[in-house]
């Protein structure tokens, strides 16, 4: 019930509903108000009186039998609420003061007739109640330095981890090294390089001679028995 606007709509609703007149009361923290209860029978001679909650918490309020001290149903409210009457009972009067937030409410005012049957006749009008919990507080000025010093510290360590993540992920991938081969790998592989080609020289002038002997034993030369020996001179005996 804190809105008035929603308070507003609640009176106008309730006031074409038929539920008879309803007065529109709007009262600050702290304040009191004063409703004026008037019976619709005025014939008679009303005994006794009641004031009820229907909206917000429907309750009896009070209950006072002319003659006597109210009975105020609330504990917390005995202090506000004050009741008078008038010497014909028609009327009674109701203020309740140091009004707080709680007390937003329809209160509606019930005369009691007839002791022995107990007949009940409404006031002419309901009141509608809204008070404005709000306690307006000074305002308390704090320096701002400390929190622009913090404010700065927070940027500079923000961007401090902007940086580190930035050199994390957007760093170039490093290039593989070659890798250095020992000097008796390659002191092997230029020996075995040499025997093969030396192999395969050697295994050429074998060839050559093997053909070379093949052909000179093809094709043996006829010598004379007589010839003279090489290097022999037959006319030096």
């Amino acid at each position: 019930m804190r809105n008035p606007l929603l308070t507003v709509w609640l009176v106008i609703t309730f006031s074409t509903a038929g539920l008879g007149d309803v007065v529109y009361l709007s009262k600050q923290r702290n304040s009191s108000v004063e409703f004026s209860c008037v019976s619709t029978n005025v014939n008679a001679k009303p005994f006794a009186f009641s004031l009820m909650r229907d909206l917000v918490k429907p309750e009896k309020v009070l209950y006072v039998h002319f003659g006597n001290s109210p009975s105020i149903f609330n504990e917390k409210d005995k202090n506000r609420i004050v009741v008078q009457d008038n010497a014909s009972r028609h009327q009674v009067t109701v203020n309740i003061s140091h009004l707080l937030g709680r007390h937003t409410d329809l209160y509606r005012c019930v005369f009691h007739y007839d002791f022995e049957k107990f007949e009940d006749y409404p006031g002419k009008t309901e009141f509608f109640l809204y008070v404005e919990d709000f306690i307006p507080e000074e305002c308390t000025c704090y320096s701002y330095e400390p929190l622009l010093y913090a404010l700065s510290a927070a940027a500079v360590l923000l961007f401090l981890c902007l940086l580190i993540l930035a050199g994390v992920y957007c760093r170039p991938p490093s290039q593989p090294k070659p890798q250095a081969v020992p000097i008796y790998e390659e002191m092997t592989g230029v020996r075995t390089a040499n025997g093969k080609a030396g192999s395969c020289h050697f295994s050429t002038y074998l060839n050559e001679q093997e053909e070379t002997e093949t052909s000179e034993y093809i094709r043996p030369r006829k010598e004379n028995p007589y010839d003279p020996l090489p290097g022999f001179d037959p006319y030096s005996l």
